[in-house]
């Protein structure tokens, strides 16, 4: 009964490091995903600035060329006053030019936001390139870290299953069939320890009846509360 004892608790330990990894490599792929993310939305917002400040040089440059435009008819306006034969020609060539020139005033202030705004932008857009390049060399590293642990986790999971058939045949059938069944409900408790009378599992108290059989080794034992399979303490490890 002991050689069974120790080949369960092996067993166990195979099937609970077993799915431990199965756990990190399935675990893998969001985090891969998520370091994906990251650097992604950081380029979305470095684009979104990027856009936002051309936005801003198009409408200043259509600033400049509206002033430009109005600059012109100004001077042709002013060209004109040494034509004009009448003062009422000359008045309105004057309120002409002075509505041009208040439209030229409200343009160039417009510019000058402008101006500052790109100004802002650029030194935003700046630090966002930085910012990008950090992440995007921090993106490369962190993936090529959880590569590496998805290659060490494979490699131990390969080891793992390549030692559980041995443990396994030395079951008998019948155990290895209820082992199996209990690990559904206990994934890595299927097997337990009893301390003092008390079942390792449920932590519930064994019947004398149960310690006994336990520890005459003649018969397998289970927890009369949770089913689990119950060993003795000195063979649980």
């Amino acid at each position: 009964m002991s050689r069974i004892w120790r080949s369960l608790v092996e067993l166990q330990r195979i099937d609970a490091e077993s799915l431990a990894v199965d756990q990190r490599l399935s675990a893998l792929p969001a985090k891969v995903d998520a370091e994906h993310q990251r650097l992604a939305s950081k380029q979305a917002a470095l684009r979104d600035h990027e856009a936002r400040g051309e936005s801003h040089a198009r409408e200043r440059r259509e600033c400049e060329r509206q002033i430009a435009e109005r600059e012109e008819k100004v001077k042709r306006l002013q060209a004109q006053l040494f034509q004009v034969k009448t003062q009422r020609e000359y008045d309105a060539i004057g309120v002409e030019v002075t509505v041009l020139q208040r439209e030229i005033s409200d343009i160039e202030d417009r510019e000058l936001a402008l101006i500052e705004a790109e100004e802002t932008h650029a030194r935003e857009i700046e630090a966002l390139r930085r910012a990008v390049d950090e992440l995007r060399a921090g993106t490369a590293k962190e993936i090529s870290r959880l590569e590496s642990l998805r290659e060490e986790a494979e490699r131990t999971r390969e080891v793992l299953l390549a030692d559980r058939p041995r443990h396994a045949s030395s079951l008998p059938d019948e155990i290895l069939r209820r082992y199996d069944t209990l690990r559904l409900r206990f994934p890595d408790s299927a097997v337990v320890h009893a301390v003092e009378s008390t079942c390792g599992g449920c932590r519930m108290g064994l019947v004398n009846q149960t310690m006994l059989q336990l520890n005459l080794g003649q018969r397998f034992t289970y927890c009369e509360h949770c089913s689990r399979m119950l060993v003795p303490q000195e063979k649980a490890g």
